[in-house]
């Protein structure tokens, strides 16, 4: 048994941290939340996603980060920003279009392929697509160490373990913002589905809890700022849309043929189908967190 007095001196020390994520990551690999980490799923998410951001004049979550960055003078013209698991362009456009040289570095083809199709032509010069597996990838051999002003990392599967976040931390001379998954979350159709094929309760634990990297910077020395916002996205979505996202999540971990396996989830999800949609609600408390290094 420990004693509170050694896990006292177990908290402070950044290897205990270190050791608790990753048992966590390893966890997480285990369940259907690894789908999220692989290229495949954003690539089908990708169209969305564009359409989305684009047809977007009001984005309250992306005003709020620039708005914070302006706030501590952060965003100003000629700032060097990495934009890890950017996506079809969600911020590394307003950052480019702010002054910004951004690098938008994500895993997936097809995020990438609309990104560069909506960049305007004045700022093209001003953002640096990059694919590249985050997991794999050396900040040091490539030059990414201690590179940027501002390393940025907005609700990204890239980083789901100790290994990954320290090296986009490595990778800013200055500012680093993340944001992340706080806890468990919620998704109607997966839970509802999960539970009519198994008679089980869907597992929510996510990868990357904010805890996490917050305790390791806090036991490194830093003193990030965080603060949390209650999320909620419901969309009505074609149930063939949604059987073909959530036959990603499940086809791994149930032992069925494919066949018989996509057979009962677009049967259940036609079933609570109206019109030939299905409401999809996502809801969770999100984390943003914001630290700068030369204050250590």
């Amino acid at each position: 048994m420990i004693s509170n007095e050694k896990l006292g001196e177990d908290v402070l020390d950044k290897n205990f941290w270190i050791d608790q994520w990753a048992i966590r990551e390893k966890e997480a690999k285990n369940s259907i939340n690894r789908a999220f980490t692989k290229a495949g799923r954003w690539d089908k998410l990708s169209k969305d996603l564009s359409q989305k951001w684009k047809a977007a004049a009001d984005d309250p979550k992306r005003d709020g980060i620039i708005h914070l960055l302006k706030e501590k003078k952060i965003l100003k013209e000629g700032i060097k920003i990495l934009d890890l698991g950017c996506g079809t362009g969600r911020f590394s456009i307003p950052f480019a279009q702010m002054g910004a040289q951004v690098t938008a570095v994500d895993i997936s083809d097809k995020m990438l392929q609309y990104l560069k199709e909506e960049i305007p032509a004045e700022v093209s010069s001003r953002i640096t697509p990059l694919k590249l597996d985050w997991h794999t990838f050396d900040p040091i051999q490539q030059g990414f160490a201690s590179s940027f002003d501002l390393s940025f990392a907005h609700m990204t599967p890239a980083i789901t373990g100790p290994d990954s976040f320290l090296k986009f931390h490595s990778t800013s001379r200055q500012w680093c913002l993340f944001v992340g998954w706080s806890g468990e979350r919620k998704q109607n159709t997966a839970e509802a589905l999960w539970q009519h094929i198994t008679g089980k309760e869907f597992d929510a634990k996510g990868i990357g809890d904010i805890i996490f990297p917050f305790n390791l910077l806090y036991s490194m020395g830093y003193r990030p700022s965080l603060d949390f916002q209650y999320h909620q996205h419901e969309k009505l979505v074609d149930w063939e849309r949604e059987a073909d996202l959530l036959f990603d999540l499940f086809c791994e971990h149930i032992e069925e043929k494919n066949e018989a396996l996509q057979e009962k989830i677009s049967a259940f999800l036609q079933s609570i189908a109206h019109e030939g949609k299905v409401s999809s609600i996502l809801t969770g408390w999100v984390g943003k967190m914001i630290w700068e290094k030369e204050q250590k």
